[in-house]
């Protein structure tokens, strides 16, 4: 059940990223340390094509 929790976590903190990056206001350093995501993870969402990125699901859904 635990790494159900771990990827609901980690989808959470890439929703959150994709939204710093896309607001431009953080460093890269600082939305991998607020998500708790690797650097390289953040760098990668920050490198992604909008197209690339994860879809946000939607509230009702």
């Amino acid at each position: 059940m635990s790494k159900v929790f771990d990827e609901i976590r980690e989808e959470k903190a890439i929703r959150i990223a994709k939204n710093l990056i896309k607001m431009g206001k953080s460093t890269l350093q600082e939305i991998a340390e607020v998500t708790e995501l690797s650097m390289e993870k953040v760098q990668e969402l920050a490198e992604a094509k909008p197209d690339d990125l994860p879809k946000e699901k939607d509230a009702a859904g």
